[in-house]
């Protein structure tokens, strides 16, 4: 059983993602069911997940800065609680190739940029129910 973080009971979930776009389609995408936090970069997701126990994560490959998101996904794996709770990609990394590096990296689910909100909620309920990303 996952475990509720916020304050409605809803699961808790990070997005790293520099894109702020991005982030407001997530958050209309997933505000009934989930509360999302959001970082823009590697140093904040540090922080945040320093002060939270968050059920999930969404990241960004392609971030601001020395870290890409498959670094940030490794380092965040370091920290308390968080080896194996699922590490959703959300990127326009698409190539062949691609997805299959990703999971080698760390990330445990994968969705391509841009989704829509059907997609996005099926993986999100697939990796928060421990299912294999495919």
């Amino acid at each position: 059983m996952q475990s509720k973080n916020s304050k409605g009971g809803k699961p808790k979930l990070l997005v790293v993602e520099d894109d702020k776009t991005t982030v407001d389609v997530l958050k209309i995408y997933i505000k009934d069911k989930y509360d999302l936090d959001w970082a823009k970069d590697a140093e904040e997701a540090f922080k945040k997940a320093k002060e939270n126990n968050y059920n999930g994560f969404l990241m960004d490959i392609g971030l601001p800065g020395n870290m890409n998101g498959m670094e940030v996904t490794k380092n965040l794996k370091e920290f308390k609680d968080n080896k194996t709770k699922p590490f959703i990609a959300i990127t326009a990394y698409a190539m062949k190739g691609d997805k299959e590096h990703f999971f080698s990296e760390g990330l445990t689910h994968y969705i391509v940029k841009p989704f829509n909100s059907e997609d996005l909620m099926d993986t999100i309920a697939k990796a928060l129910n421990n299912e294999v990303n495919k």
